[in-house]
């Protein structure tokens, strides 16, 4: 007999919010430093700072990819601008 139906279930989503809750703590930190350790303007800065804030793990991503395509648009003779 189950003394607590959907125990299990309430066990799986703790985890999964726990590992978002971790990679979400780790990423956004990172980005952040990346964001303002670019050249870029003011409003574009704060415009990435709220994106990564708010739209936490699919914002530091888009800025991650963001970043790798525009050092491999900008490389030059082999070097990175």
């Amino acid at each position: 007999m189950d003394c607590m139906p959907g125990f299990g279930m309430f066990l799986v989503e703790l985890v999964a919010l726990g590992l978002f809750l971790i990679v979400w703590f780790v990423s956004v930190p990172i980005a952040t430093f990346s964001i303002l350790s670019v050249a870029n303007t003011a409003g574009r800065r704060v415009a990435w700072l709220a994106v990564v804030w708010l739209v936490p793990v699919v914002g530091a991503l888009a800025w991650y990819f963001r970043a790798r395509s525009r050092v491999a648009c900008d490389v030059e003779d082999g070097r990175p601008v």
